[in-house]
């Protein structure tokens, strides 16, 4: 599923442009959120009865602080990286991508709030990947106003479609379908309505967030259908030669 995307993605004016679309994306969200969570999605489609239960995974608070403060800072660098340049945007895509992190934190905490009455470490982690996908596709091209907009949505939305009672292992799962998959098509398609200079907010027009639309609606179709096919048969061939593949995520 990478490979074509992601061809199209970092290297757009060396390919052909697949339906003519010409899609801003600076960190690469289409690939690594929209057509992961839409994989992940097909995933669960075709394995549905199957892997949505499993056993708790607990994991020591200053391990999961560590590693939730290393995710942050190397997505930051990510989005530097993805400049290819030291220059005066450098500062502004920090700070999008601190102030998205942080109000994806609000929005999640809010939603929980509401619907359990409870928080903790998962929801810091939570929100603040959700606001970190909403602002990779266009770090340099949002205000900070416009990174806290996209990044409280796309928090509000992946914490009231994945935190559900029963298995917690079903709520990881939807996690990586929800905050992918709906954090990255938020953060992509906001950017047709706020990028700096081009959004209808700016311009009037409506061409750009037709382009990033009908490229998210492209990508995530392709990658849950050919997910959907190559996992359905890896499954088959494996049950044709006898081999037992076990349900790992399903085993208690």
């Amino acid at each position: 599923m990478y490979v074509p995307i992601s061809v199209r993605t970092f290297e757009p004016f060396g390919t052909t442009t697949p339906l003519g679309l010409n899609p801003i994306d600076h960190g690469g969200a289409l690939v690594m959120s929209v057509a992961v969570g839409a994989s992940m999605l097909a995933v669960l489609v075709v394995e549905r009865h199957s892997l949505i239960r499993g056993a708790r995974m607990t994991v020591p608070v200053p391990v999961a602080l560590f590693a939730l403060v290393g995710v942050i800072l190397s997505w930051l660098l990510w989005l530097v990286g993805a400049e290819f340049a030291l220059d005066d945007v450098v500062s502004l895509i920090i700070v999008n991508g601190a102030v998205s992190a942080v109000f994806g934190v609000f929005g999640w905490i809010a939603v929980q709030l509401i619907n359990h009455g409870a928080v903790g470490l998962k929801s810091l982690a939570g929100g603040g990947v959700s606001g970190l996908i909403a602002v990779t596709a266009g770090a340099p091209l949002f205000t900070p106003v416009s990174a806290a907009v996209a990044g409280v949505i796309a928090g509000v939305v992946a914490c009231a479609f994945t935190v559900r009672k029963g298995s917690p292992l079903g709520n990881q799962l939807r996690f990586l379908v929800n905050a992918h998959l709906m954090g990255g098509s938020i953060g992509v398609v906001s950017l047709g309505v706020l990028a700096t200079g081009s959004g209808f907010l700016f311009t009037g027009q409506t061409y750009i967030f037709q382009q990033q639309l009908l490229s998210v609606v492209a990508t995530a179709g392709y990658a849950f259908v050919a997910s959907s096919i190559f996992w359905w048969l890896l499954g088959r061939i494996g049950h044709r030669r006898g081999v037992h593949r076990p349900r790992v995520l399903s085993q208690n």
